[in-house]
């Protein structure tokens, strides 16, 4: 069985493969580019969230916190980490959307499936800030 920490080590990990893919994607849309060229960037993501999403459920089921346990430090690490994906993404959106009009934003359905990185929440495994 996996333990917590190296659930969320593995989601750190998946998080700078997600950011770097991000960042990459954001210097792509300020430039003039195919969807050709952003698809294969754009599954990767998918794929990596989804990968996320998994290791978050392995998470909720592997943490049982003791009495007066500790918050994980990689949490907090790991919560950074989501923000600023967030942010890096939200800039692409933005630059697609105003300089490229190379794709139109669909609200999610109310069904969607996304919940390790909804737009502007952290993962169930991360805490919440106040």
């Amino acid at each position: 069985m996996t333990t917590p920490e190296k659930i969320l080590e593995q989601m750190d990990a998946i998080l700078d493969r997600l950011i770097q893919i991000a960042e990459t994607m954001q210097r792509l849309s300020k430039q003039v580019v195919s969807e050709g060229e952003l698809a294969p960037l754009q599954k990767s993501q998918e794929d990596l969230v989804s990968q996320l999403e998994s290791l978050d459920d392995a998470f909720e089921k592997a943490y049982k916190p003791g009495p007066g346990a500790q918050p994980l430090a990689v949490r907090s690490r790991i919560a950074k980490k989501i923000e600023r994906f967030q942010v890096i993404n939200a800039d692409f959106i933005e630059n697609l959307k105003t300089e490229q009009k190379l794709i139109e934003i669909e609200a999610p359905s109310p069904k969607s499936k996304h919940k390790a990185i909804p737009k502007k929440t952290a993962p169930k495994s991360v805490s919440k800030k106040s």
